[in-house]
């Protein structure tokens, strides 16, 4: 199914769903059977080819079948929210991502995310495609807010990620934040960015406990990565008891 088609179909589909929105009764049970089934017709054009994208990114030992492919239920963004996509992208991203180390991952959904993810690299976690996923959906100059591991500040595994960011967008600002969730093992920070790179020098605060601001001043979008390692290890050490 070609782009042009499949927007022609994601045109027809979210005029449907507009409709639908302000029906009620035996016409709206109609409506969400054609949207339904709409829906359904594009997905079982679009998960073939999809997955045959995707096995010519692999290895032939690494192909995935067409059973296992779609008994992993892919969502396609593009169809579902085409009309947002289609406009720019998301407002405002905000969401609790899983926290998943790829030694956890099988095989399977590790080749598929190799060929999808530029940070699927190494040893990664979960989160880090959630926040690189996120970052496709968002329009231009448009905000993010996620609770994710402070692994992410310290960790080599999470270096390409800070670099991403850093190259990529305007961070905001950093939230450290403890006892969260009821996993004790897990300490936490609320990543806050504006989608928007900025060529010079800019700051941004790490919040801590009593709350501490911290002001972070760039030398530029090459190093900066190495400066929050810095300030969050100096952040921790002085602020030990909880939030």
């Amino acid at each position: 199914m070609c782009y042009r088609v499949l927007n022609n179909y994601v045109e027809a589909f979210h005029k449907i769903y507009l409709i639908y929105r302000k029906s009620h009764g035996r016409p709206a049970m109609k409506l969400k059977d054609i949207l339904e089934f709409i829906r359904d017709t594009i997905y079982e054009n679009i998960n073939p080819a999809y997955l045959t994208w995707i096995n010519n990114k692999l290895k032939a030992k690494d192909r995935i079948k067409n059973k296992e492919f779609n008994n992993l239920n892919p969502f396609h963004w593009r169809i579902d929210f085409g009309w947002i996509i289609k406009s720019g992208g998301f407002d405002v991203v905000i969401g609790n991502p899983p926290y998943l180390s790829n030694k956890e991952i099988c095989k399977m959904q590790k080749n598929i995310y190799s060929s999808l993810y530029q940070l699927s690299k190494k040893q990664y976690d979960l989160f880090t495609l959630f926040i690189e996923r996120s970052f496709s959906l968002l329009d231009e100059c448009k905000y993010f807010g996620y609770i994710i591991p402070d692994a992410f500040m310290d960790r080599s595994n999470h270096i390409l990620l800070r670099k991403f960011l850093i190259q990529n967008v305007q961070i905001l600002n950093i939230l450290k934040v403890k006892n969260v969730f009821q996993d004790p093992t897990v300490s936490n920070i609320i990543l806050i960015y504006k989608k928007h790179r900025l060529d010079n020098n800019y700051s941004f605060g790490i919040y801590c406990v009593n709350p501490i601001i911290i002001n972070v001043i760039c030398i530029g979008n090459n190093t900066i990565y190495k400066f929050i390692c810095f300030i969050a290890s100096i952040c921790i050490k002085s602020n030990s008891s909880p939030i």
